[in-house]
């Protein structure tokens, strides 16, 4: 029975096996691939699989290169309207400082830069995808704020991250399509503070951090007139019409009954006056009250006053100091300044060159051309030309980074051919290992069939035999 047992199990076997590799076969012909499962051929189903993973990679490669490609050109298209917008501010500054538009032209020409202000805000908080375009990493939200006034904008701050989003868009290669504004509208060639007023005041020692044009306010709180000495006392409007700062004089002769400031006009007095003005001859004024008991000389005064950045909180003068630190709590930023030369009060425009912004450049360009702060024609000439060379850098800066932005989307193109080629290499790849060779696999069918009919026809031949066939 052993030797029985053998040919039905080997006949049993070679009927299976045909049936299996028919099965295969027409499963393959079917489908059109010849590796269905991993064990049709383990060596090339690893490859397939592998190829399979690489393929998923490029295409989020080319995805990611689109995403970045429409962030790029939606900040390529933004900044080429920013640009025709500056060469449009510039053309106005050029003409308001030259001296030929003043009055009712400058006022005009603030309102057209008060527009062209709020279409750069516009632009600088444009969003593609969804995505803030220059807020750097933080793209779901704006990167510029601002504060208005009566309407207009006052100030600009941007609020955006100082890094970019880097994406994955080739092996070990990252593009970012979201940028940093504060890095593209913002000249950073930072130089000494420029004071342009006529205090006295001057940069202190310290390092300031203060950026662009800002004001500096100097003012008067109250005039020590030596009383004790003089005989003279505060007038009834000292405290905030007074212009003098620090050290001054005054000479009294009770004689002719005159007074004098800094050695300037004698003026005359009676002694029932409580607000007698006093001018020196640089036009500094002090108000005095003259009903005391007067004394003839030449006497010490000083003028007492306060300092403030921007409208913020005042820090007192120390005419000692020079290092008065000056800050805005409102954006943290601080003038150093030396208070050893102060002589009067007034508004100084601080320049720092080499670190203005596009937005607050503009907002103190249409405040020069409005003339907000009752500044004479020569004044607002002198500022808006300081305003041009401001815009200038900016503008330097600025177009420098629109080549960037060009240079990205060129290498993004290229990156983008080649992404396609390896995709393409990698899928032919992948079919040449899958897809099945239909009259190859027709031919094996064919064998394979030929052998399985074979096989039953010895399998049914040997299971027939009886011990009859044997006695034969």
């Amino acid at each position: 029975m052993a030797g029985w047992g053998s040919i039905y199990n080997n006949a049993m076997w070679g009927i299976s096996y045909h049936t299996n590799n028919l099965a295969r076969l027409q499963e393959q012909i079917s489908s059109g691939s010849k590796v269905i499962r991993y064990s049709d051929d383990p060596a090339n189903a690893y490859r397939i699989a592998t190829l399979a993973d690489t393929a998923k990679s490029m295409d989020e490669y080319a995805s990611n290169i689109g995403i970045v490609e429409a962030s790029l050109n939606g900040a390529d298209n933004a900044m080429s309207s920013m640009s025709d917008l500056i060469t449009r501010a510039d053309v106005l500054i050029t003409q308001a400082s030259s001296g030929t538009y003043q009055g009712e032209n400058r006022l005009a020409m603030g309102e057209e830069i008060d527009s062209i202000l709020e279409q750069m805000i516009g632009l600088a908080n444009h969003k593609v995808l969804s995505k803030y375009i220059f807020a750097g990493a933080d793209s779901q939200n704006a990167p510029y704020s601002v504060t208005r006034e009566n309407g207009k904008i006052a100030s600009v701050t941007y609020e955006g991250s100082q890094a970019e989003q880097p994406v994955p868009v080739a092996p070990g290669v990252n593009f970012s399509g979201q940028l940093v504004g504060d890095a593209i509208f913002r000249s950073n060639r930072r130089r000494e503070p420029e004071l342009l007023g006529n205090t006295g005041a001057a940069g202190g020692v310290g390092t300031s951090n203060v950026r662009g044009d800002i004001w500096l306010d100097v003012g008067h709180t109250t005039t020590d007139f030596n009383t004790a000495a003089t005989g003279l006392t505060a007038g009834t409007s000292s405290g905030p019409d007074d212009t003098i700062l620090g050290a001054h004089s005054v000479t009294i002769d009770t004689v002719a009954q005159t007074i004098s400031l800094d050695g300037g006009d004698a003026v005359s007095y009676l002694g029932t006056e409580t607000n007698l003005q006093l001018t020196n001859s640089s036009g500094d004024v002090a108000h005095v009250d003259v009903t005391g008991a007067l004394v003839t000389g030449t006497f010490n005064i000083t003028g007492n006053g306060e300092l403030s950045i921007n409208n913020g909180p005042a820090s007192a003068i120390d005419f000692t100091d020079d290092n008065i630190s000056v800050t805005n709590p409102d954006t943290g930023r601080f003038l150093y300044i030396d208070g050893q030369n102060i002589t009067r009060a007034g508004s100084e425009a601080v320049r720092v060159p080499g670190t203005g912004d596009l937005f607050n450049t503009l907002v103190h360009v249409r405040d020069m051309m409005l003339n907000t702060r009752g500044l004479s024609t020569e004044e607002q000439t002198n500022h808006l030309t300081r305003a041009g060379e401001s815009l200038g850098e900016i503008s330097n800066t600025f177009r420098q980074r629109i080549t960037i932005v060009g240079g990205r989307l060129g290498g993004l193109d290229q990156f983008s051919k080649t992404i396609e080629t390896l995709s393409y290499n990698n899928t032919s790849q992948a079919s040449s290992l899958q897809e099945a060779d239909i009259v190859e696999l027709a031919t094996e069918l064919a064998r394979s069939q030929t052998l399985y009919q074979a096989s039953l026809q010895v399998a049914g031949k040997a299971l027939s035999l009886s011990l009859m066939d044997y006695i034969k």
